[in-house]
């Protein structure tokens, strides 16, 4: 059987366990309500609504009767979750399913000239039915690693677009690839099992935490889903303050720094829960408290190890691997967003996601000779404006800095990363060793910044 063929099937197999329930192509759960085996295994049902922070910031998973007498936090209006998004998706689907399950236009590749030469068309819409099956890529990121400049390359690869996990793009589903923070609470798992591989974007924590605050600070951290969606113009176009940067850095640094480890060790672990401070392994119960963090922190007294290490339902029963196994969640390729700008290794880490996507079922990708053009159009040429920051209008990024024990505590992640993925099996996977080099180049740059002085 050839690869294309595997890969159909195995997501035939996920889509048959769902045979005997009334499935539509945008609800990650039946019209009925959520999945019983999901509520079961300790994730969020219905009763759950999007709750805010002390900082703003969107969080999902927060039990409705918390939110009793803050009703004026949300503008008055009834919060929006995630799963009321895609019923009003399915609403406008079954108001005319045929009209609906069609692209609203036809996808075009981006179109190879030959002798190395391209040129860059725009990615299109993809049908998406029962009759028509089509191998998808979830593009996973910390918030502010960059993982747009993936996707972009991805759609001139293909032809494809790519949407997103709470649908700000209004594709839903029609799309070729999708991007998500998962599990960081920026971020939702909303595709159900419709993604058949991930690939995992990383960039060094100094700066995207800064990046992520800039993305807040452009959505005026907002509260609900709406309220994102009205300021969705303002990305990429504002940079805050300084001294707005300084306040928010202050109150959030030292949860978001053990965040953003803890995020890539849940996907390079296929789904392995974990205490976000200690990292140790944890159970569903713990597991769902420590994600959010508008959260009071459990007291770790009450913290007891299981025997045996749990992992995210999602990873185990939504994603599997070509031939039908349980792979998961763990990143097909680490992609680098530093080295898929530079001008030395960008082609090379360009070539890393073609091949993420080659003999993908429905996948078209543009010929070989042409892949590094594509890179030149994204990166070199940017015609699809991913290098262009308006943000710089506002102030320099360069201002943005740290204090030195915050720097120190970058290092100190950094190194508890190098010296988990640098020994046992880790030695002999791929990811593993691209996820390793990277880190080492972070741990350098962060450590260059301090020997320099360059902090607060």
């Amino acid at each position: 059987m050839t690869g294309q063929h595997r890969q159909a099937s195995s997501k035939g197999d996920r889509r048959a366990r769902q045979a005997n329930r009334q499935v539509n192509p945008f609800l990650t759960s039946d019209v009925s309500g959520a999945n019983d085996a999901e509520n079961e295994a300790g994730s969020p049902d219905e009763s759950r609504e999007l709750g805010l922070d002390r900082d703003g910031i969107i969080v999902e998973d927060v039990d409705s009767r918390e939110l009793e007498g803050n009703r004026e936090l949300f503008l008055g209006r009834p919060v929006i979750t995630p799963e009321e998004i895609n019923r009003e998706l399915y609403m406008t689907w079954a108001a005319d399913p045929e009209q609906n399950r069609k692209p609203r236009v036809l996808r075009d590749l981006s179109i190879n000239l030959g002798n190395g030469q391209c040129m860059w068309t725009e990615p299109q819409d993809v049908p998406l039915d029962d009759s028509y099956d089509i191998f998808q890529t979830v593009v996973i990121a910390y918030p502010g690693s960059g993982k747009r400049v993936a996707f972009m390359h991805m759609s001139g690869l293909t032809g494809l677009t790519t949407g997103d996990d709470y649908d700000f793009s209004g594709r839903s589903l029609h799309t070729g690839f999708m991007k998500s923070s998962y599990p960081h609470h920026e971020g939702v798992w909303s595709w159900g099992n419709r993604m058949d591989q991930a690939l995992l974007v990383v960039r060094n924590p100094r700066w995207t935490l800064v990046g992520y605050h800039e993305l807040l600070h452009e959505i005026q951290y907002a509260h609900t889903w709406t309220e994102a969606y009205m300021n969705e113009d303002h990305v990429w176009s504002l940079r805050p303050t300084v001294a707005e940067w300084v306040e928010w850095r202050d109150q959030r640094f030292d949860d978001e720094i053990e965040r953003w480890g803890w995020f890539i060790d849940f996907w390079m672990e296929n789904g392995v829960l974990r205490d976000v401070h200690t990292h140790l392994p944890a159970n569903t119960t713990w597991w769902e408290i420590v994600a959010n963090p508008h959260r009071p922190y459990p007291s770790l007294e009450g913290y007891t190890s299981p025997a045996e290490p749990e992992r995210n339902y999602h990873c185990t029963y939504d994603m599997v691997d070509s031939d039908g196994l349980a792979q998961g969640c763990q990143p097909r390729k680490v992609i680098s967003f530093e080295r898929l700008l530079d001008h030395t290794t960008g082609p090379a880490e360009g070539a890393k996601l073609a091949a993420a996507l080659e003999n993908n079922l429905n996948v078209d990708l543009i010929a070989e000779e042409a892949r590094e053009c594509i890179w030149r159009e994204l990166i070199v040429r940017d015609v699809a404006d991913v290098r262009h920051n308006r943000r710089d209008q506002a102030a320099p990024i360069e201002d943005y800095m740290f204090t030195l024990p915050q720097m120190n505590a970058i290092v100190a992640q950094l190194d508890r990363m190098l010296a988990k993925y640098t020994q046992g099996a880790w030695l002999t996977t791929p990811t593993a060793q691209d996820l390793v080099s990277n880190l080492q180049e972070y741990k350098f740059e962060v450590e260059n910044d301090i020997a320099m002085s360059l902090y607060e």
